[in-house]
């Protein structure tokens, strides 16, 4: 999502000091004397930002494709080899390592190694605009593009199937695996959409959740599933997405486009206007 992705790199350098110091968690407004431009690549407009298993961070950039550092951002190293769109909109890692990028345009690339390299995984996919990617299993990973609806993949990206049997909006922004096994899939304008067959069926499952432009979903400490809307705030689910409820219902902030947990149960959440709150 375009526009919480700014957001995502402020963020995660805000909690590496809130982790390191707990006591400038105690209010929001503490961690404006803390913030700090670190080093960064020549490409400044950061769409992506992700942390590997070994703490390696990548960031997604627009038009300059994907960096690469090993020092918590101290250095970067451009890795577009093979890339040839540089529009970054995702970036994911699977259960073994393998990354996964999507692209504004050129569809979903991967690499196994690390970055170094890059090969487009494209065949089935009619709709090269991948927005969101969301993996179930070691090899089941579905994407959701603009335009196009979501895709899927059996054999880890090699073929691609659309999978829209009952989604109506096709302009999809977020998807998220819950732990029973189904996937739900925000869309802009639609709501949300769950299927429990992988990907074979889709219904709604908006009851109870007051937005229907969705921007991101995140999981708490607890186990609750959040999603953050465009004009509805932040929404939680203690069912696994089958319903939602708003959650601390307030009137200052209404455009959700950035969600975290740091490690108590209180999500930190982005906007588009507003700033970070927790």
């Amino acid at each position: 999502m375009i526009i919480c992705t700014k957001l995502f790199f402020l963020l995660f350098f805000s909690l590496i000091i809130l982790w390191a110091n707990p006591s400038y968690s105690q209010d929001v407004d503490t961690l404006a004397p803390y913030w700090g431009l670190i080093s960064g690549p020549t490409a400044p407009d950061v769409r992506v930002l992700k942390i590997d298993r070994n703490n390696t961070l990548y960031i997604g950039t627009w038009g300059g494709g994907i960096y690469r550092s090993f020092n918590n951002g101290q250095t970067w190293t451009e890795i577009n080899f093979g890339l040839t769109n540089l529009f970054i909109n995702a970036i994911e890692f699977d259960s073994t390592g393998v990354i996964y990028a999507g692209t504004n345009g050129g569809g979903l690339f991967r690499s196994s190694n690390n970055g170094l390299s890059w090969t487009a995984v494209n065949t089935g996919l009619t709709n090269l605009y991948v927005k969101t990617i969301a993996f179930k299993g070691n090899t089941h990973i579905f994407i959701g593009t603009k335009g196009g609806g979501v895709f899927r993949s059996t054999n880890s990206g090699v073929n691609w199937t659309e999978s829209n049997t009952g989604i109506w909006f096709w302009d999809i922004t977020a998807l998220f695996v819950t732990s029973e096994g189904d996937v739900i899939a925000g869309t802009n304008g639609g709501g949300i959409y769950r299927t429990s067959d992988n990907g074979l069926t889709w219904r709604s499952s908006n009851g109870g959740i007051n937005s229907k432009n969705i921007t991101c979903f995140g999981i708490s400490q607890l186990g609750e599933i959040f999603c953050g809307t465009l004009g509805g705030g932040l929404n939680f689910s203690v069912n696994a997405g089958v319903s939602w409820s708003e959650y601390k219902k307030n009137n200052y902030f209404r455009n959700v486009t950035a969600l975290t947990f740091p490690i108590t149960s209180d999500p930190i959440v982005g906007t588009d206007d507003r700033g970070i709150f927790r």
